[in-house]
């Protein structure tokens, strides 16, 4: 090039420094035009293409540049990054490499490599490729994260998490990195490991949509989704509601087995008890609901515990300074006792509650209808499908009763409602009972399973009943069914036994 193309060079060099690629396009256009086939106005001008997003332009540019001086390192590396933009990746690799032989030191052509090597599949030599820059760079924070990126995709989670560590140690606000330490913690069993990561990524950045999003998938698999069709559940709260405010006094003390999100402890708290203690054996639930109770402002009067019920303590300095007088619980399930509710009832009577506690609720009754159900049936047990023999896979079926929606699905009621279960919970002292009912059919049929569902009582009335069918009943109801199929007609007595014990509940005709 004659002097003033060096000046103009040059020029539009100081121009890419400064950021303007826009000036410098057009400057080393004009030159091109001049000195078409000049390697480092081919190799610049690619490099203002490639920044502005014009990619053909820029491939076919580098690409020039690149085939004119075979030996320089910047051409082939340059040309490697038009390569991937376009998703030439097999390409771009080979760029990259012949960069790497004749400039091992160019650290940024190692590092894409790496990036190439893992969009390609090839993750052995995506980790050499990075091992090796780190080898030469000890501190490359881009290289340590991509690197624990990709252990962590290989589910080498002790690698991942050991260079997720270190980096972490040289730039402790890589929030990234820490999102991901976190996501790796809670996919290894350490849940409150990864709760704290992401909680400290968000106390730093609460911006973090990323750790936002993680941070609830992780909580999402720790707490049931049924939790968030109770809270909806309007009868049941005001059901509840209306039982608390007519119940507590000023004089109360409260214990609640089951915090869950703390809402019946508040209603408590609200109704005017002096003191409410509530336990919650999961911990990320109990620390949950600490949180909304002190942001509804009734931390001075409602103590959430970290505990089950039936490792509660009372005595001065204690869980419980005193035995509380009102027990309020709603640890049902869909066949009423399968929370264990039992048990913890009556560790409860015997340790920390007073001689005259009362109870919300008072008592429970469960009810039941003989049901035929053949489209559910087909299915319970498993048998065949789409003329496959599945019966194996049957291993899997829960046994017992399981969630049903009576209003919903299609079936047959062969009987009347009658009474399965009545329970006092003041009164009751045993896990299990056996009873025995004699059902009149009400119509010819096929006896196959048995749908029932329960009533919560106060003193003197009905607080809940399952069985509703408006509103947001998230109980529903529930399906037992029986070992065979029973043949019925018309005002047949059916023999019914009934067994629960502690939190099961099965029937057979006998």
């Amino acid at each position: 090039m004659h002097q003033n193309s060096h000046g103009q060079y040059y020029k539009a060099l100081n121009k890419i420094q400064r950021g303007n690629y826009g000036k410098a396009t057009r400057i080393l256009e004009d030159l091109l035009l001049l000195h078409p086939k000049h390697p480092d106005v081919l190799h610049l001008l690619g490099v203002c293409y490639l920044e502005s997003d014009h990619i053909d332009s820029a491939m076919d540019c580098l690409e020039k540049a690149a085939i004119t001086c075979p030996d320089n390192a910047r051409f082939q590396y340059h040309y490697g990054l038009s390569l991937i933009k376009s998703t030439r990746l097999k390409s771009a690799s080979m760029a990259f490499q012949s960069a790497l032989e004749i400039d091992n030191t160019l650290y940024n052509a190692r590092f894409n490599l790496g990036k190439v090597y893992k969009d390609l599949g090839r993750y052995q030599d995506a980790v050499e490729a990075y091992e090796a820059l780190l080898g030469c760079v000890p501190g490359h924070i881009d290289a340590l994260y991509n690197l624990a990126n990709l252990y962590a995709d290989m589910n080498d989670y002790a690698r991942a998490s050991f260079l997720y560590d270190k980096l972490l140690t040289i730039d402790p606000q890589h929030m990234n990195a820490r999102a991901n330490l976190g996501l790796i913690f809670s996919k290894t069993g350490r849940g409150s490991e990864a709760i704290n990561e992401l909680e400290q990524v968000l106390h730093m950045d609460p911006e973090n949509e990323f750790a936002s999003q993680t941070l609830r998938k992780l909580n999402s698999r720790l707490i049931p989704a049924w939790h968030f069709d109770m809270l909806n559940d309007d009868i049941r709260n005001i059901a509840y509601d209306r039982a608390i405010r007519n119940t507590v006094t000023s004089s109360s003390h409260v214990l609640e087995i089951g915090t869950g999100s703390g809402l019946l402890a508040m209603m408590a708290a609200r109704a005017g008890a002096r003191q409410v203690t509530t336990c919650e054996m999961v911990t990320s639930l109990a620390d949950c609901a600490r949180k909304v109770v002190r942001c509804n402002g009734y931390e001075d009067r409602v103590r959430v515990i970290g505990k089950k019920s039936t490792s509660l303590e009372v005595g001065l300095g204690k869980d419980l300074d005193e035995k509380a007088d009102v027990l309020i619980a709603e640890v049902f399930d869909v066949g009423l006792l399968g929370e264990q509710f039992l048990p913890a009832l009556i560790h409860a009577k015997e340790n920390l509650l007073t001689q005259d506690a009362v109870f919300i609720p008072a008592a429970a009754k469960i009810k039941c209808v003989l049901a035929e159900c053949p489209d559910l049936r087909k299915i319970t047990p498993l048998k065949a499908v789409a003329g496959f023999d599945l019966s194996e896979f049957d291993m899997f079926r829960a046994p017992g009763y399981r969630q049903f929606d009576m209003w919903n699905t299609e079936h047959r009621v062969l009987s009347e409602p009658f009474d399965a279960l009545d329970i006092n919970f003041k009164n009751v002292s045993e896990f299990a009972s056996t009873g025995h009912k004699r059902i009149r059919c009400l119509e010819k049929g096929m006896l196959q399973a048995i749908i029932f569902w329960f009533e919560l009582f106060g003193d003197t009335e009905i607080l809940y009943t399952s069985n509703h069918k408006g509103g947001r009943n998230h109980w529903k109801q529930a399906i037992y069914f029986l070992q065979m199929d029973y043949p019925v007609m018309q005002d047949e007595i059916i023999q019914l036994e009934i067994q629960q014990r502690c939190a099961d509940l099965s029937f057979k005709v006998v």
